[in-house]
């Protein structure tokens, strides 16, 4: 099945733009690090004006002053930071043995949150669920090379580092790749970084499309970027390595990060392979999630890109795109779920706060009793960025998803992957749309109205859920048939065979 790359026309003319665009800026390293040109439509407001045609009115240059001033505030604040967990990083002596890599080592991105409990690894955020089972059993050399997100207490950071060495989890980290002298070039990156953006944006003509993002990369210009080309760094030392062949399993994003990190590991000798993984479920509206063929030539695309399901293929042969195995969603194939009694309601928070806020005032005006209203909160958020909600009607939960849907009648939320994963498995769904911002819907038209719909307001989900109760109710066998739907669409099984062919071991 190929999908459309584009939800609408509007989507195909920014996106095809910015590639144009970056065919010049992605010459200049340093802008690797622009989120504006990245395509990331959540990381600044690019997409919502220019969507909207929002009047913009060009800086002065007292302002960009301030931006300039502000950004060097934030950078400098933040870099010492980064040193102090340097010397953290130095104290805790946690070390992978580069020296014992002889032939090929696999690396694996992984992310530790730092707002998770360190008790029973909660920290360790499993993307690439049950592949080192396998990798232990081939007796194949690997390592997570984690990227700690949040990472705001020191004394935390130094203690996941001390629970790391004590259960020999095999980590190298970007603060052991990273030597003490390039923090020097991190300095050099956070001085000159505005320079070479003012000059990129004085080489743009004045035409409509440049003045929106003329307007856009000097207003985002006092977003801290130097952390992004720390991925550039970390990925160019790797590549340095003594060893014949590294292959990189990296959750790909097409992020900031992710750029210079591609970047970076094809600037050394040692021959590497990139396998860039998008095994999670996506709306299409997130214009950064599509590999972009003018990127290839600045070396920032995988070798490989592996998708969650035939939904996400599209037709374009110059990027070596393949349906792999959905780690993350095992349970989605194991049919499990009938002997449970649906009553609850559950909220899965999306990763944008914007989004999460819109939903959360809807939840204290959902009218429902026949069970309970579990939200479910994203997991690099946590419950303090919501403090000024009650929750007075709801319970929070920390299980997974997959557990939680046990018990779901109808999953709510807006952005989430959960939607799917919860149709897929004949649970009704309820989308969220806040009306004041664009909709980033991960479902496609497939069995809208009557295995899901969406809702602008507390009346119009309080309607739904009695219609789909109804449903279950009276017309199960419909909904099952569009799940079955779904899961073909949208998930492959990841069995052992499956991830062996997919990752070449």
């Amino acid at each position: 099945m190929n999908s459309s790359r584009f939800k609408d026309i509007q989507h195909k003319e920014i996106f095809e733009y910015l590639s144009e665009i970056n065919k010049e800026a992605y010459k200049d390293i340093y802008l690797l690090s622009n989120q504006v040109l990245s395509k990331n439509p959540i990381s600044n407001t690019f997409f919502d004006d220019y969507m909207e045609n929002k009047c913009i009115k060009p800086f002065k240059i007292h302002q960009i002053y301030i931006k300039i001033i502000g950004y060097y505030i934030k950078s400098i604040l933040l870099y010492f930071q980064y040193l102090n967990q340097k010397l953290v990083y130095s104290f805790s002596q946690q070390k992978f043995d580069l020296k014992s890599v002889k032939d090929e080592i696999i690396i694996i991105d992984v992310i530790f949150l730092m707002n998770a409990p360190i008790e029973n690894n909660e920290f360790y955020y499993d993307y690439f669920n049950g592949l080192n089972k396998i990798l232990d059993n081939k007796k194949i050399n690997y390592a997570f090379l984690p990227m700690f997100f949040s990472n705001v207490s020191l004394y935390k950071f130094y203690k996941i580092l001390k629970e790391i060495k004590k259960i020999r989890l095999p980590v190298l980290t970007e603060f052991q790749l990273l030597s003490f002298s390039q923090l020097f070039e991190l300095l050099y990156f956070i001085i000159t970084y505005p320079i070479y953006l003012l000059k990129f944006t004085n080489r743009l003509n004045n035409n409509k499309m440049n003045l929106f993002l003329k307007y856009e990369l000097i207003k985002c210009l006092d977003q801290v970027t130097f952390h992004s080309f720390t991925h550039y760094l970390k990925g160019k030392n790797l590549s340095s390595i003594s060893c014949n062949r590294i292959k990189v399993f990296s959750k790909y994003e097409n992020q900031t990060s992710d750029k210079n990190y591609y970047k970076g590991l094809r600037s050394g000798k040692t021959d590497v392979i990139i396998y860039g993984c998008q095994l999670f479920i996506r709306p299409f509206s997130l214009l950064n999630l599509y590999a972009d063929i003018n990127e290839i030539s600045h070396g920032i695309v995988p070798d490989k890109i592996i998708v969650n399901g035939a939904y996400y293929l599209y037709k374009d042969k110059r990027i070596n795109l393949i349906v792999g195995p959905s780690l993350r969603h095992k349970y989605i194939f194991r049919n499990c779920y009938e002997n449970y009694s649906k009553n609850n309601l559950l909220i899965p928070l999306p990763y944008m706060k914007s989004e999460s806020s819109f939903i959360l005032k809807i939840v204290d005006d959902i009218h429902y009793s026949a069970g309970d209203i579990i939200i479910k909160f994203h997991p690099t958020s946590s419950k303090r960025e919501y403090q000024k909600f009650k929750f007075n009607n709801a319970f929070i939960s920390n299980e997974a998803v997959s557990k939680l849907l046990k018990n779901t009648m109808i999953v709510i939320s807006n952005e989430s992957g959960a939607l799917v994963e919860a149709v897929s498995c004949g649970i009704p769904a309820i989308v969220i749309n806040n009306k004041n911002k664009y909709l980033h819907n991960p479902l496609p038209e497939l069995g809208r109205g009557i295995i899901w719909d969406i809702a602008g307001c507390a009346d119009d989900v309080n309607k739904l859920i009695i219609k789909f109760q109804h449903s279950l109710k009276n017309d199960n066998g419909k909904l099952l048939e569009y799940s079955k739907k779904y899961k073909e669409m949208f998930f492959c099984n990841p069995t052992e065979d499956k991830i062996v062919e997919t990752f070449d071991l």
